[in-house]
Protein backbone atom coordinates (compact mmCIF):
# COMPACT_ATOMS: atom_id res chain seq x y z
CA UNK A 1 0.00 0.00 0.00
CA UNK A 2 1.72 3.52 -0.52
CA UNK A 3 1.83 6.31 1.37
CA UNK A 4 -1.21 7.93 -0.85
CA UNK A 5 -3.54 5.33 0.07
CA UNK A 6 -2.32 4.97 3.60
CA UNK A 7 -3.55 8.90 3.91
CA UNK A 8 -6.80 7.98 2.46
CA UNK A 9 -7.63 4.82 4.41
CA UNK A 10 -6.96 7.42 7.90
CA UNK A 11 -9.45 9.49 6.44
CA UNK A 12 -11.39 6.96 6.06
CA UNK A 13 -11.11 4.77 9.38
CA UNK A 14 -13.42 5.78 12.34
CA UNK A 15 -12.14 7.52 15.26
CA UNK A 16 -11.26 5.50 18.35
CA UNK A 17 -9.99 2.72 16.31
CA UNK A 18 -7.04 0.88 16.56
CA UNK A 19 -6.32 0.80 12.92
CA UNK A 20 -6.57 5.05 13.37
CA UNK A 21 -4.18 4.78 15.86
CA UNK A 22 -1.33 2.64 14.25
CA UNK A 23 -2.03 4.40 10.76
CA UNK A 24 -1.61 7.67 12.70
CA UNK A 25 1.81 6.40 14.53
CA UNK A 26 2.85 5.24 10.86
CA UNK A 27 2.06 8.72 8.96
CA UNK A 28 3.86 10.67 11.53
CA UNK A 29 1.53 11.09 14.85
CA UNK A 30 -0.98 13.32 16.23
CA UNK A 31 0.19 17.04 16.63
CA UNK A 32 -1.94 16.68 19.82
CA UNK A 33 -0.40 13.60 21.25
CA UNK A 34 1.80 13.18 24.22
CA UNK A 35 4.99 11.15 25.50
CA UNK A 36 5.33 9.95 28.77
CA UNK A 37 7.67 7.78 30.18
CA UNK A 38 8.84 7.33 34.00
CA UNK A 39 10.02 4.35 36.16
CA UNK A 40 8.62 2.81 39.89
CA UNK A 41 11.08 0.90 42.08
CA UNK A 42 9.66 -1.41 45.23
CA UNK A 43 12.81 -2.63 47.57
CA UNK A 44 12.45 -4.32 50.51
CA UNK A 45 15.33 -5.53 52.84
CA UNK A 46 14.83 -7.64 55.88
CA UNK A 47 17.11 -8.35 58.37
CA UNK A 48 17.14 -10.85 61.76
CA UNK A 49 20.04 -11.14 64.76
CA UNK A 50 19.61 -13.44 67.50
CA UNK A 51 22.19 -14.11 70.33
CA UNK A 52 21.99 -16.95 72.91
CA UNK A 53 23.89 -16.08 76.32
CA UNK A 54 24.46 -18.90 78.72
CA UNK A 55 25.72 -17.41 82.10
CA UNK A 56 27.39 -19.34 84.43
CA UNK A 57 25.14 -20.60 86.54
CA UNK A 58 23.24 -22.11 83.64
CA UNK A 59 20.66 -19.34 83.33
CA UNK A 60 19.88 -18.20 79.62
CA UNK A 61 19.56 -14.96 77.83
CA UNK A 62 18.21 -14.55 74.42
CA UNK A 63 18.44 -11.26 72.56
CA UNK A 64 16.29 -10.66 69.20
CA UNK A 65 16.67 -7.97 66.96
CA UNK A 66 14.79 -8.06 63.81
CA UNK A 67 14.37 -4.90 61.33
CA UNK A 68 12.76 -3.96 57.74
CA UNK A 69 13.72 -1.28 55.48
CA UNK A 70 11.01 -0.53 52.26
CA UNK A 71 11.46 1.91 49.76
CA UNK A 72 9.36 3.21 47.11
CA UNK A 73 10.29 5.39 44.60
CA UNK A 74 8.67 6.85 41.29
CA UNK A 75 9.93 9.35 38.50
CA UNK A 76 7.75 10.63 35.39
CA UNK A 77 8.40 13.07 32.67
CA UNK A 78 5.84 13.88 30.32
CA UNK A 79 5.70 16.23 26.98
CA UNK A 80 2.73 17.57 24.87
CA UNK A 81 3.49 19.74 22.07
CA UNK A 82 6.15 22.40 23.30
CA UNK A 83 5.32 21.79 27.31
CA UNK A 84 6.87 19.34 29.50
CA UNK A 85 6.79 18.39 33.61
CA UNK A 86 8.22 15.71 35.73
CA UNK A 87 8.45 14.77 38.83
CA UNK A 88 9.71 12.31 41.49
CA UNK A 89 8.11 10.79 44.53
CA UNK A 90 10.39 8.31 47.18
CA UNK A 91 9.17 6.99 50.27
CA UNK A 92 11.49 5.63 53.11
CA UNK A 93 9.95 2.92 55.60
CA UNK A 94 12.16 1.37 58.10
CA UNK A 95 11.18 -0.38 61.41
CA UNK A 96 13.23 -2.22 64.15
CA UNK A 97 11.82 -4.81 66.95
CA UNK A 98 14.34 -5.66 70.13
CA UNK A 99 13.15 -8.62 72.23
CA UNK A 100 14.72 -9.41 74.98
CA UNK A 101 13.76 -13.08 77.31
CA UNK A 102 15.49 -14.79 80.47
CA UNK A 103 14.78 -18.19 82.12
CA UNK A 104 16.15 -17.10 85.42
CA UNK A 105 16.83 -13.70 86.90
CA UNK A 106 20.68 -12.55 86.62
CA UNK A 107 23.26 -10.80 89.02
CA UNK A 108 24.84 -7.92 88.40
CA UNK A 109 27.83 -9.28 86.97
CA UNK A 110 25.70 -11.19 84.30
CA UNK A 111 24.25 -8.05 82.65
CA UNK A 112 27.73 -6.72 83.04
CA UNK A 113 29.01 -9.48 80.92
CA UNK A 114 26.50 -9.19 78.64
CA UNK A 115 27.22 -5.88 77.89
CA UNK A 116 31.04 -6.67 77.81
CA UNK A 117 29.98 -9.44 75.35
CA UNK A 118 27.97 -7.05 72.98
CA UNK A 119 30.54 -4.77 72.53
CA UNK A 120 33.08 -7.61 71.61
CA UNK A 121 30.85 -8.76 69.85
CA UNK A 122 30.72 -5.21 67.66
CA UNK A 123 34.41 -5.28 67.76
CA UNK A 124 35.00 -8.64 66.26
CA UNK A 125 32.26 -8.31 63.50
CA UNK A 126 34.41 -4.83 62.33
CA UNK A 127 37.61 -6.22 62.65
CA UNK A 128 36.07 -9.69 60.50
CA UNK A 129 34.91 -7.41 57.97
CA UNK A 130 38.04 -5.13 57.59
CA UNK A 131 40.18 -8.53 57.44
CA UNK A 132 42.12 -7.87 60.85
CA UNK A 133 42.59 -11.30 61.99
CA UNK A 134 45.20 -10.26 64.67
CA UNK A 135 42.05 -8.27 65.55
CA UNK A 136 39.52 -10.62 65.26
CA UNK A 137 41.59 -13.36 67.91
CA UNK A 138 42.15 -10.67 70.31
CA UNK A 139 38.37 -9.85 70.46
CA UNK A 140 38.20 -13.93 70.56
CA UNK A 141 40.52 -13.36 73.45
CA UNK A 142 38.67 -10.59 75.41
CA UNK A 143 34.95 -12.49 75.11
CA UNK A 144 36.65 -15.92 76.62
CA UNK A 145 38.14 -14.08 79.37
CA UNK A 146 34.49 -13.61 81.07
CA UNK A 147 34.42 -15.67 83.60
CA UNK A 148 30.18 -14.85 84.26
CA UNK A 149 29.58 -16.18 80.65
CA UNK A 150 29.52 -19.92 79.77
CA UNK A 151 28.53 -20.00 75.97
CA UNK A 152 27.35 -17.33 73.07
CA UNK A 153 25.51 -18.35 70.01
CA UNK A 154 24.57 -16.03 67.35
CA UNK A 155 23.20 -16.21 63.89
CA UNK A 156 21.94 -13.42 61.28
CA UNK A 157 20.34 -13.13 58.68
CA UNK A 158 19.36 -10.70 55.62
CA UNK A 159 17.04 -11.14 52.47
CA UNK A 160 16.34 -8.52 50.15
CA UNK A 161 13.93 -8.17 46.77
CA UNK A 162 12.88 -5.45 44.50
CA UNK A 163 10.72 -4.87 41.60
CA UNK A 164 11.61 -2.06 38.85
CA UNK A 165 9.03 -1.21 36.61
CA UNK A 166 9.67 1.34 33.41
CA UNK A 167 7.10 2.89 32.26
CA UNK A 168 6.92 4.57 28.32
CA UNK A 169 3.73 5.29 25.95
CA UNK A 170 2.12 7.69 23.54
CA UNK A 171 -1.40 9.30 24.25
CA UNK A 172 -3.15 10.88 21.51
CA UNK A 173 -6.91 12.34 20.68
CA UNK A 174 -7.93 9.01 19.82
CA UNK A 175 -6.85 7.17 22.78
CA UNK A 176 -3.45 5.58 23.91
CA UNK A 177 -0.79 3.11 22.45
CA UNK A 178 2.52 1.82 24.38
CA UNK A 179 5.24 3.00 22.50
CA UNK A 180 6.15 1.47 19.07
CA UNK A 181 2.67 -0.60 19.46
CA UNK A 182 0.74 -0.53 16.63
CA UNK A 183 -2.58 -2.61 16.00
CA UNK A 184 -4.48 -3.20 12.81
Amino acid sequence: MGEENLISSIGSTPAGSGAAQSAGSVAGGSRNSSKISGAELQYQADESAALKFTTADGDTVVISVEAMQQLQAESYSASQGGSSSSGSEEVLTTAAEVSVASSGPLSRQDVADIRAVLGQLGNLLNDSANGDTAAVAKDVASIGSLTGIQSVQFGYAQQAQGQLTLLAGTTGLAGSTAAGATSA
